[in-house]
């Protein structure tokens, strides 16, 4: 794992929900870069979760770049949390193609936190997204309009 060539930091939680220490990004270039786990090689034949704890003080969409997560595998086939046009989180996954994805129900407040998981299951097709543990219902999640950062790689934040 390696912090990008930017300045995120390691930081204290202040959360009741904490472990012990989180990441704090700028919004523009931070980002933690890490090797792409085996399960997102084949993600149309392999189920997966992914869980994380946001609190941000700005949920803009500022470019289709804004993101949370992404794991790739190549330009069909990858897995992200992102910011949707309406400013809401969505998870989206890639599948040899074609795009399922969900967002949140509602507009979420700055400065809280808030445990997303993305649940994909291949067999069924379904893009599933949980916010502090209720299922969300809210749509198609729009558009994709950002695709892989071209690199086999997985990253917390906005893509190096």
């Amino acid at each position: 794992m390696s912090l990008g060539a930017y300045n995120a930091q390691s930081k204290s939680l202040v959360s009741p929900f904490e472990s012990s220490s989180s990441f704090s990004f700028d919004g523009s270039d931070d980002f933690v870069q890490f090797a792409l786990p085996t399960v997102f090689n084949a993600i149309g034949s392999n189920d997966f979760s992914v869980s994380l704890w946001i609190n941000s003080d700005d949920l803009a969409q500022k470019t289709v770049y804004t993101r949370f997560f992404e794991a790739a595998y190549e330009a069909n086939n990858f897995a992200q949390f992102n910011i949707a046009e309406a400013g809401k989180p969505r998870f989206n996954v890639f599948d040899g193609g074609v795009h399922y994805a969900v967002a949140v129900n509602s507009v979420l407040n700055t400065g809280q936190w808030y445990h997303f998981v993305g649940v994909w299951d291949a067999s069924e097709n379904a893009a599933k997204l949980y916010l502090d543990g209720v299922l969300q219902s809210g749509g198609n999640g729009g558009t994709l309009d950002a695709g892989w950062g071209g690199v086999q790689n997985a990253y917390l934040s906005s893509r190096g």
